[in-house]
């Protein structure tokens, strides 16, 4: 289930949506949800309890906002960091797609203190599973 809330400092309103539900109502395609809802700017979370090195499982969680609107990641990394989870370390990642297919286009990995390839990996999760890819190419084709 989504909702929308808008950053401090924005005007744009956010979807925010648990990735599984994004598989289960929109087989995982954000770029379907985008065109059929109407959203522009998109904050997918993914809540994981992960085992590392050998060690039991901790909880970790992930975020990443995939926006149109927003030409800085720190109104929307404050709304990642509202929905902290009391004891789930939390990695936020953002996806400008206004710069996608340009020379300035990157993704953007907030400070956190989870290993590089913890953090690499649960981001990588929500491109993957959430069509990032194929939802900015629908966007900027």
């Amino acid at each position: 289930m989504e909702k929308t809330e808008k950053a401090a400092g924005g005007d744009a309103p956010v979807t925010i949506i648990d990735l599984g539900d994004l598989q289960e109502e929109w087989d995982g395609q954000l770029g379907r949800m985008m065109q059929e809802t109407g959203a522009e700017d998109v904050l997918i979370r993914l809540a994981a309890d992960i085992e590392v090195a050998g060690q039991a499982a901790r909880p970790y969680a992930a975020l990443v906002a995939v926006s149109r609107n927003y030409q800085m990641a720190e109104p929307l990394a404050d709304i990642a960091e509202q929905l902290a989870e009391e004891g789930r370390e939390q990695v936020f990642a953002w996806v400008p797609a206004h710069l996608y297919g340009s020379a300035d286009f990157s993704i953007y990995i907030a400070e956190h203190e989870l290993g590089e390839n913890l953090a690499n990996g649960l981001i990588g999760e929500i491109v993957r599973r959430a069509a990032i890819e194929e939802a900015l190419d629908g966007l900027t084709g």
